[in-house]
C-alpha cells in the first residue's frame, strides 16, 4: 500500500500543523478535489511545511496515488466496525485507500464522548492517527483523555461565520493552550479565513490551524492558501 508520506507521525513534530477540510463541497470533489490537493501538495513544498487535506472517502484513493507525493491525507470521519456493518466506514478501508489519518468529532459529525474513545482504539490499531475537534475546553479534556494526537478547538457559534476564533475569543485560546497536555497538538479552527488570523492564532500558542471554505471556495485557492501558509 502506498501512502501520502513515508512517516506520517513525523508531522507531529513539524510546526505548525495545518489541516484542510474539503468537506462535501462541489469545489472540492471529484477532479476539482484533486487539482485541489494538487495546490496544496505545491504550496507545502514551496514553503517546506506538510499540509494535511482530508478529501471525500470517494476521493482518498485517487489523491493519495495521483496528487499528494508528500500530503498526508485524512478521511474525514471512521467507524469503528469491521465486518457486517453495510454503510459504515471502516478504519481499515480508509487505511488502505491511503488515508494516514482521520478526523473525529467534527461539528458537522458530533459524537458521544465514549464513541470518540472507540474511533480512536480503531484508528491506533489500524495506524491511523486522530483529529479530534472540540467545541469546549472541558470537552477538549475530555476527548483528550483517550489520547488522539491532535485535537482542534472550535467554539461553534463562529464555524462558517468568517469569524475567527483568534479574533473574536482569544483568551479561550490561551486557556485551551495551557489547559491541554502539549503531548497533544492543539489546533485551533472556525473562522480561519486570513493570514492575520493565523498568525494571532499561532502567537497565542497554538501548535497550528485549520481551514476550509475560505480555500475550497475561493476564486484563487492558490493565491489563498500560499498567503496563508506563509503567515505560518
Amino acid at each position: 500500500m502506498k501512502t501520502s508520506v513515508s512517516d506520517p507521525k513525523a508531522l507531529l513534530d513539524h510546526l505548525p500543523i495545518i489541516i484542510i477540510n474539503f468537506k462535501t463541497y462541489e469545489e472540492a470533489t471529484g477532479e476539482k478535489a484533486v487539482r485541489l490537493a494538487q495546490i496544496c501538495e505545491s504550496v507545502a513544498t514551496k514553503f517546506r511545511k506538510w499540509i494535511i487535506i482530508a478529501p471525500q472517502f470517494t476521493d482518498i484513493y485517487r489523491i493519495a496515488r495521483e496528487a499528494s507525493g508528500s500530503t498526508p491525507v485524512f478521511a474525514q470521519h471512521i467507524d469503528d466496525g469491521i465486518g457486517k456493518f453495510t454503510g459504515s466506514v471502516s478504519p481499515l478501508a480508509v487505511r488502505e485507500a491511503g488515508a494516514v489519518g482521520t478526523l473525529l468529532n467534527h461539528s458537522e459529525r458530533r459524537l458521544p464522548i465514549e464513541e470518540i474513545g472507540k474511533r480512536i482504539k480503531a484508528a491506533k490499531a489500524h495506524g491511523l492517527m486522530s483529529l479530534c475537534f472540540a467545541d469546549s475546553i472541558e470537552q477538549s479534556l475530555k476527548i483528550v483523555a483517550h489520547g488522539p494526537e491532535m485535537i482542534a478547538y472550535e467554539p461553534p457559534e463562529l464555524v462558517g461565520t468568517g469569524i475567527s476564533v483568534s479574533t473574536a475569543k482569544p483568551s479561550q485560546i490561551t486557556d485551551f493552550v495551557k489547559k491541554v497536555t502539549p503531548r497533544v497538538r492543539r489546533l485551533v479552527g472556525a473562522g480561519i479565513s486570513n493570514a492575520g488570523d493565523v498568525r494571532k492564532a499561532l502567537e497565542l500558542g497554538a501548535d497550528g490551524w485549520g481551514v476550509s471554505s475560505a480555500f475550497t471556495k475561493a476564486k484563487d485557492p492558490e493565491k489563498i492558501l500560499t498567503e496563508l501558509v506563509a503567515a505560518s
